[in-house]
């Protein structure tokens, strides 16, 4: 089984940013018990507070596509539908090599 990283940047509206985090903290409550999912990481641009990025490691494709078809990422994606400045773009690769994360020596 290959493991899937996924990457999401969320374009926040002007000054919006900190709104589409507290949006992802609560998806990250409901990521922390979904089998499968190993990271599940908010992070904000350092050079502009209203863009906002996901980094997500799943054990599996299985486990990536349970958890984008879960209804707490329906939750998500309603949430954060009218915060956003642009569209939400997502990014999936699987990983090859590396250290410091699950599965990786």
């Amino acid at each position: 089984m290959s493991q899937i990283a996924q990457f999401a940047r969320f374009p926040a509206k002007p000054g919006r940013g900190a709104d589409v985090v507290a949006a992802l903290e609560t998806a990250l409550a409901a990521a922390r018990g979904e089998a499968g999912t190993q990271v599940y990481a908010i992070h904000v641009q350092p050079d502009d507070a209203d863009v906002v990025w996901m980094y997500e490691l799943y054990e599996s494709a299985q486990a990536q596509a349970n958890h984008s078809s879960s209804e707490a990422t329906a939750a998500l994606r309603a949430a954060v539908g009218d915060l956003l400045d642009g569209s939400l773009t997502v990014s999936r690769g699987s990983i090859h090599a590396g250290f410091g994360l699950p599965g990786l020596e």
